[in-house]
């Protein structure tokens, strides 16, 4: 009796650890089942942060980048063509058949001692060799070509230095570009609450004015009334959500970030970037600065086309050693025979048929087509600096006079809640009052955007690039 009173005890001890295992298995698994579906933590950014990761992972600036470096290396060939050039060369050889063998006595090969003594001997071992092997190395130096190289270094050096100022333009383009989708973000996030509270406060309207028409205490025509204000910012609630996960969207494109990735950005729409400030402070255009350069290279290409009726002077020196050894790799003993030249050479187009005036007459072309770029870059630098300043001009004025909206519309509200109370006013009165404010605080926001936008152009104005539009004066004045 006692034995199986023990073996029962022991029994149910084992039950009772089993359901615990078992327990604690379920509770780990619905413990990391709630942490995977648990959603990840958003990526906070701000205004620098986006712009500093937007232009590292930019593919304009990437491309515009493998343009300087390609420049450089156009520049160090250039500079190159016209340094001492070193060729070394190797030559192992056998003649399977060699028309010289002809020549060689009957009864003997060449190269073996049975051959019979003659006085071309010597010669008839070099002509029909078996093998012969070779080395050597040559040098050359161009002494005069009319300054066509000097020309060609300074053209490329020109366009090197021209892509550069295209590669800091495309940059600040790109800047600009990131902090425009990073204050329509943020402006769609304000709008976003702004809908949001209009549409919570719709809805206590017309609760209460449901219940006051059901009661009999308020008319069906202010009941509508109500409906139709909720409807009309429901509907402005979806259009604002739209806009918003569009522009969340430009922003993830721009960072390279997956389009399902969570953002916070945090930064206000009223406060001016300090990472632009150094920017700010260049006196020239880079725009200016490429143009020039620009005219720079193609006058240099003109001159180089130029240089091309001047005969081009050349000195060549060679240092070769020949052997003919009788197997397929020499013998010690076998001799190596020296060739040593040097010589000068004369080269010139002579007839061309007309080819170098066709030439002359392009890089001409091209000289005159980059002087009127340059034009076109001052007149429109002209244009786009007044109307850099004009915008922010315009943007601060309108920032300040919502800022002034705004206060009229809190002083309406709170006049509209004292009159609601004393009965002299109904919700929907109310109501309205506070769409005034919503819409007086989505119009200042607006133009918080366009002032932040407006005071970065100016900042970036001197490295932005120049796109010649249709009412620019360039284009007018050559219609």
């Amino acid at each position: 009796m006692r034995q199986s009173t023990d073996g029962f005890a022991a029994r149910a001890v084992g039950s009772r650890a089993l359901v615990l295992a078992a327990a604690l298995v379920v509770g780990n698994g619905l413990a990391l089942r709630g942490a995977a579906a648990q959603p990840a933590a958003p990526l906070r950014l701000t205004l620098a942060d986006m712009v500093r990761r937007g232009v590292d992972s930019s593919l304009q600036v990437g491309e515009v980048s493998a343009r300087v470096r390609r420049a450089n290396a156009q520049l160090l060939q250039a500079r190159a063509s016209g340094r001492p050039q070193v060729t070394t060369s190797a030559l192992w050889q056998w003649n399977v058949q060699n028309q010289f063998q002809s020549l060689v006595p009957s009864g003997a090969t060449p190269g073996t001692s049975t051959r019979a003594p003659s006085a071309a001997d010597p010669l008839l071992r070099i002509l029909g060799a078996d093998y012969q092997l070779g080395v050597g190395a040559a040098v050359s130096q161009r002494l005069f070509d009319g300054g066509r190289q000097r020309a060609m270094v300074q053209a490329a050096a020109a366009t090197a230095t021209a892509t550069l100022q295209a590669e800091a333009s495309t940059r600040a383009a790109t800047m600009l570009s990131l902090v425009d989708a990073y204050a329509s973000a943020r402006l769609a996030d304000l709008l976003q609450e702004y809908a949001d509270s209009a549409v919570a406060h719709a809805e206590r309207v017309v609760q209460q004015t449901d219940t006051l028409w059901r009661t009999g205490v308020l008319a069906e025509y202010e009941h509508l009334r109500a409906r139709l204000v909720r409807e009309d910012v429901a509907a402005e609630r979806e259009r604002t959500r739209t806009s918003r996960d569009l522009a969340q969207l430009r922003v993830r494109l721009l960072l390279g970030l997956e389009s399902t990735a969570s953002l916070e950005l945090i930064d206000s729409l009223e406060v001016m970037p300090t990472f632009l400030a150094p920017l700010a402070a260049r006196p020239v255009s880079r725009a200016l600065d490429q143009a020039r350069w620009e005219v720079s290279a193609a006058e240099s290409q003109s001159q180089a086309v130029r240089a091309q009726r001047w005969p081009s002077l050349a000195v060549q020196s060679s240092y070769q050693r020949f052997a003919y050894p009788t197997r397929p790799f020499p013998q010690a003993a076998d001799p190596f025979l020296p060739q040593f030249t040097v010589g000068f050479g004369v080269t010139h187009g002579g007839w061309t048929g007309g080819r170098w005036a066709a030439d002359r007459a392009l890089a001409q072309a091209n000289v005159d087509a980059a002087r009127v770029r340059l034009q076109c870059v001052e007149q429109q630098l002209t244009l786009r600096t007044r109307e850099a300043e004009l915008q922010e001009a315009t943007s601060s004025a309108a920032y300040r006079a919502g800022g002034t909206q705004v206060a009229m519309a809190q002083r309406t509200l709170a006049i509209a809640e004292v009159r609601l109370r004393e009965g002299m006013a109904t919700a929907i009165d109310v109501s309205d009052v506070r769409r005034q404010l919503y819409q007086a605080l989505a119009s200042r926001s607006r133009a918080a955007r366009d002032v932040l936008l407006a005071r970065v152009r100016l900042a970036l104005l001197s490295d932005l690039p120049v796109v010649p539009s249709t009412d620019s004066p360039c284009v007018m004045s050559s219609r």
